[in-house]
């Protein structure tokens, strides 16, 4: 079985598993699979990537002030292969079994819907056409959350859109960020509410020192504290977004659930009967 498949990967200072994770993906993929990267990194991820060993193509694609949605875009705007897998994150690691068996059970399904394309959710990737991604679900330039959202919101009210489960026990992935040390998130954590402080603290500066003239104004211990809230209340307001998706309810999380599959359901539901990598894949019914 021979398919002219490309992985897509949009990197953005990954330098802290970057190595892992990219070496889980490519290690024991079929050797024919090409890996497109587009990397816009600042933290020395580009210097990881140029020493590590490819046996697979490699497109590597050098890119400034993009942003994650348009980085997966040109992705696959850039390679070569008619099937692309997409959405693949160098924070995370992925089980090497896991690629050619849904890549099969993809043709498998498109072949069954008489060549119609669509987006098959994978357990953290997405398998579809190249051209049906850059025809139907290039994604918008939205925030993270959002742009998933209507990513997927598009592919289910066009009724292209399947997705699937398997066991936890082969769920093929382990999100490497969440491995930092208590001390790191605590760090972060820590750090976040600095900041808000200080955006907090710099106004009331900017309305004593500009506004009423006091050049040397007193801050109680008080009022710093009550800073911290205030500055959280205003960070959550944030614009809105050019979607679809509705923004009250359940809608698509309900949507999702029902068109989600267990792989024997999906066999049954697409009449597909020859046997399959993907049944070597254990709890996968």
């Amino acid at each position: 079985m021979n398919w002219n498949v490309s992985i897509c990967i949009a990197n953005y200072n990954m330098a802290d598993t970057i190595y892992e994770s990219l070496r889980s993906v490519v290690e024991h993929a079929p050797s024919d699979y090409e890996i497109v990267i587009v990397d816009e990194s600042d933290d020395g991820s580009r210097e990881i990537i140029d020493e590590m060993d490819f046996e697979n193509p490699l497109r590597m694609i050098n890119a400034e002030d993009l942003g994650l949605s348009r980085s997966r875009n040109l992705a696959v705007k850039e390679a070569s292969g008619d099937i692309i897998i997409s959405h693949v994150d160098m924070d995370d690691w992925y089980d090497s079994r896991y690629f050619e068996p849904f890549v099969e059970l993809y043709v498998s399904i498109r072949e069954a819907r008489g060549g119609e394309d669509f987006l098959f959710s994978c357990p953290n990737f997405n398998i579809t056409g190249r051209e049906s991604y850059l025809d139907n679900y290039k994604l918008k330039d939205l925030p993270i959350g959002p742009g998933e959202r209507d990513y997927r919101w598009r592919a289910i009210t066009s009724e292209e859109y399947v997705t699937v489960t398997v066991d936890a026990n082969v769920s093929g992935r382990i999100k490497l960020s969440d491995r930092k040390t208590i001390c790191s998130r605590a760090r972060r954590g820590f750090n976040h509410m600095v900041g808000l402080f200080l955006i907090g603290y710099s106004v009331r500066r900017i309305l004593d020192e500009e506004v009423f003239r006091d050049v040397d104004p007193y801050y109680s211990p008080l009022f710093r504290l009550a800073i911290l809230p205030i500055a959280f209340v205003i960070s959550q307001f944030r614009p809105g977004v050019d979607s679809a998706v509705p923004r009250g309810g359940d809608s698509l999380s309900a949507e999702i659930e029902r068109r989600t599959y267990k792989i024997g359901e999906l066999r049954e539901r697409y009449d597909i009967e020859e046997p399959m990598l993907i049944d070597s894949l254990l709890g996968g019914d």
